[in-house]
């Protein structure tokens, strides 16, 4: 954990946040965290398909980078994969708790959700008010379907991240109610992980069986880490779902896709980094703390300062220092929301459960 010197320097932050790091906890995962949020972060702030045609040299190369950074999400995805049945491992869950382990993970995460929801529709009421154009469903209805993540079977969604909690909701409804064929007799799994992967190429962009290439790595790691598993099914599974991840489905045809091959490496770096220990850092831990906030809050906060350089060029001064503000605003807004509306969330969650 942290040497005298570097928590004598950078502490603040961890007394400010209420944090007490612990020899228990998984530093990489808390650093992927962070890395993944950032990234998502800096793509929406980065996103210029428009722009695309002044680009050439350096800038075409770092508009290459930049727009790839979406995929941050499926680092989430495989980090949920792992965290969550570690945890049910750790544990001892077993299924008649799954009542208990649904109300923790629904305190943990909603209330920040909700919240950002209704921050949404305060921002757009008031640019309605002001006369600027407001390109989101503020209706009643349209609000209270994003409370149960209906908006998956509707669209209409407030933020263009909020499809992404809806899938890491169902994946938790499905490992809580899948959880003894994962831990349980190895053939059990393997049917179950097969169907899961096979039925992948065939679903819809925005479901979970689409993602089971990266929750399923994720679990398999974590069986892996807890030694549940042989390496040899480990390996099995990483290569199918690797080998998933680099072919499209599309007009009843399979195609190879070079994007799929860029999220294969990512997908392997990820699982690779799972099993480091990496030594503490207060910046990272700290940022990988406040991922969930950052994920919320950048595209609420910090889009709207990126958007007075939308019309400059990718690559000026001007719109540099705009995302790096942005950014760095998004960051300092998010330890906030952090401290005071997520934290009580999770203090909540334990007060309600009995459980840490």
């Amino acid at each position: 954990m942290p040497n005298n010197q570097e928590a004598s320097n950078s502490n603040f932050l961890l007394r400010f946040l209420g944090l007490k790091p612990n020899s228990s906890e998984i530093l990489s995962i808390q650093y992927l965290r962070g890395i993944a949020s950032l990234s998502v972060m800096l793509f929406h702030f980065t996103f210029a398909p428009e722009k695309m045609n002044e680009l050439n040299g350096i800038g075409y190369f770092i508009y290459l980078i930049f727009s790839r950074m979406y995929l941050g999400v499926n680092i989430f995805f495989c980090i949920s994969g792992f965290v969550l049945l570690y945890s049910l491992i750790k544990s001892n869950y077993t299924l008649s708790g799954f009542g208990n382990f649904l109300l923790r993970r629904i305190t943990r995460i909603e209330p920040p959700y909700m919240l950002s929801v209704l921050m949404v529709v305060a921002l757009a009421a008031i640019l309605g008010y002001l006369g600027k154009p407001v390109d989101k469903d503020i209706s009643i209805q349209n609000i209270f379907m994003h409370f149960g993540y209906l908006n998956t079977f509707t669209g209409g969604w407030l933020l263009d991240i909020y499809w992404t909690l809806a899938v890491e909701f169902v994946f938790y409804l499905s490992i809580g109610l899948a959880f003894p064929l994962v831990v349980g007799k190895a053939i059990f799994r393997y049917m179950l992980f097969g169907l899961f992967l096979a039925s992948s190429p065939f679903m819809p962009h925005h479901s979970l069986p689409f993602f089971a290439p990266f929750f399923v790595i994720g679990m398999e790691a974590c069986l892996l880490y807890t030694k549940k598993i042989e390496r040899s099914e480990f390996l099995v599974f990483t290569g199918i779902s690797l080998f998933l991840m680099m072919w499209v489905f599309e007009k009843g045809a399979f195609s190879f896709s070079i994007e799929g091959v860029i999220k294969a490496f990512l997908t392997l770096a990820t699982v690779f980094y799972f099993f480091q220990k990496p030594k503490f850092s207060t910046w990272w831990y700290v940022l990988g703390t406040i991922s969930y906030s950052l994920y919320l809050l950048h595209t609420i906060i910090g889009s709207a300062l990126v958007k007075v350089a939308k019309d400059d060029a990718f690559t000026s001064p001007k719109r540099i220092a705009v995302v790096l503000v942005a950014a760095f605003v998004s960051i300092v807004a998010s330890l906030l929301y952090f401290k005071f509306v997520e934290k009580p969330s999770i203090s909540l969650s334990k007060k309600l459960t009995g459980k840490s």
